[in-house]
C-alpha cells in the first residue's frame, strides 16, 4: 500500500531556523516569539500583493514598524526575502520557490499521482487538479492545465475555501463527526457565486449525501463559468487524505459525459491509493 511520506530539505531549513533563532535569542521564549513573527512577515509577503513596503507588512501582520524592520534585517539576511531598490519594497526570494519546489516534488502522493492525472487530462483535455486540506481550505499540490483557452489562476500552493470547491467538499465530507462540527462553527461562509451554499445546515446535508457517493460536484460555486467533479484519495489506513479533480468551464460541462468522467475518476483514485 501507498505509504505517504513527506521529503523536506530537513537540514537546509534547520540551519536557517536555527541561525534565525540564535541570531536574535535572549531566552527562549523571545525566540519562538521572533520566530513566529518572522514566519508571519513570510506569510504576508507570500499573499496577493507581490511586494509591500514596511508600513504595509506592519499593518498585515499587526507588528510595529521598529519590530517589522529588525525582522526584515535577519530575513535578508539569511536570503528568504529581498528588497527591491527601485521601489524599497520586500518580496520574497527565489529560496522560498526552490523550497517550495523540493516539498512539492517529494510528497510521495504527487508522484504517485502525476502519471494518472496525465491520463486524465490526455483523455479529457480538461485542468486536473491535486489538492489537500489543510487549516480549513484546500492546498493545490499539482496541476494539469488544459490546452484550452480557459486557464483558471490556481496556483500550486494556493488556498482556496473548502466548502465551496468541489476538492474541498470531497475533503470535508471525510471528516469525523467532530472534525466536521468544529469545522462547521468556525467557519464563515462567504458567497463567491449565486449559487454558493451559504446555510451551514445545508452544507452539512450535502456533505452527508457526498460521503455516501464518494464523489463531490461543484456547479459555479466558487468561480462562475467552472463546474468541477472530485473524487477522494486513501492512504494506507483507508483514510482520505488527498483529492483528485476536473475542472470542466460551463460551456463544456456535458451531463451524458459526467457518468464516465465519475468512473475515470474514481478509478485513478483507487489505483492512486493502492500503488506500491
Amino acid at each position: 500500500m501507498l505509504l505517504f511520506k513527506k521529503y523536506y530539505n530537513i537540514k537546509y531549513i534547520f540551519h536557517n531556523v536555527k541561525y534565525f533563532i540564535m541570531k536574535n535569542k535572549k531566552n527562549s521564549f523571545y525566540s519562538v516569539k521572533s520566530l513566529k513573527r518572522g514566519i508571519s512577515i513570510i506569510e504576508a509577503l507570500a499573499g496577493k500583493e507581490p511586494e509591500l513596503s514596511v508600513t504595509e507588512i506592519s499593518k498585515i501582520t499587526n507588528l510595529n514598524i521598529s519590530t517589522v524592520h529588525r525582522l526584515l534585517g535577519t530575513l535578508i539576511e539569511l536570503d528568504w526575502i529581498e528588497q527591491n531598490l527601485r521601489n524599497h519594497k520586500y518580496r520574497l526570494s527565489l529560496i522560498i520557490f526552490e523550497l517550495g519546489s523540493v516539498v512539492v516534488e517529494n510528497i510521495e502522493i504527487v508522484k504517485q499521482a502525476m502519471p494518472f492525472m496525465e491520463k486524465l487530462s490526455e483523455k479529457y483535455n480538461e485542468a486536473i487538479n491535486l489538492a489537500q486540506l489543510q487549516k480549513d481550505e484546500i492546498v493545490y499540490i499539482h496541476k494539469i492545465e488544459s490546452d484550452t483557452t480557459l486557464k483558471l489562476d490556481l496556483k500550486l500552493g494556493s488556498r482556496h475555501p473548502s466548502y465551496c470547491t468541489a476538492l474541498g467538499k470531497i475533503l470535508l465530507a471525510y471528516l469525523d463527526e467532530n472534525e466536521l462540527s468544529f469545522y462547521l462553527k468556525r467557519i464563515k461562509l462567504k458567497k463567491y457565486t449565486d449559487n454558493t451554499i451559504i446555510d451551514k445546515k445545508k452544507l452539512l446535508n450535502e456533505l452527508r449525501i457526498i460521503r455516501n457517493k464518494g464523489y463531490s460536484f461543484d456547479y459555479e460555486e466558487y468561480i462562475k463559468g467552472v463546474n468541477c467533479i472530485a473524487v477522494p484519495i486513501k492512504d494506507y489506513l483507508n483514510e482520505v487524505c488527498a483529492a483528485l479533480s476536473i475542472a470542466i468551464p460551463t460551456a463544456r460541462f456535458n451531463l451524458d459525459k459526467v457518468p464516465f468522467i465519475i468512473d475515470d475518476l474514481i478509478n485513478s483514485a483507487k489505483k492512486i491509493s493502492s500503488y506500491k
